[in-house]
């Protein structure tokens, strides 16, 4: 049970940073994370894992790319940020 509320907990974050990421709702978010884990042929919560890690470590760009969600142009800077 406490591995099904952690899996629930990595999902919704990455849910969360997808949903940020594109300015899109849980829902769409939902089948975004889906379509990267079936891209790649991951289970969606590594897929979850993954882009949360990424977030933190400021590499979310790459993590994206690798499960065919991004383009690899835009920067990991918060938007508003710049150089």
């Amino acid at each position: 049970m406490q591995t099904a509320l952690g899996t629930r907990t990595v999902i919704g974050q990455a849910q969360g940073i997808v949903m940020r990421r594109y300015g899109i709702n849980a829902e769409i978010a939902q089948l975004v994370l889906i379509r990267g884990s079936q891209n790649s042929n991951t289970k969606l919560r590594t897929v979850a894992t993954d882009l949360v890690e990424a977030q933190e470590q400021g590499r979310l760009v790459a993590a994206l790319t690798r499960y065919g969600l991004g383009s690899g142009s835009d920067s990991d800077e918060p938007a508003g940020s710049s150089s």
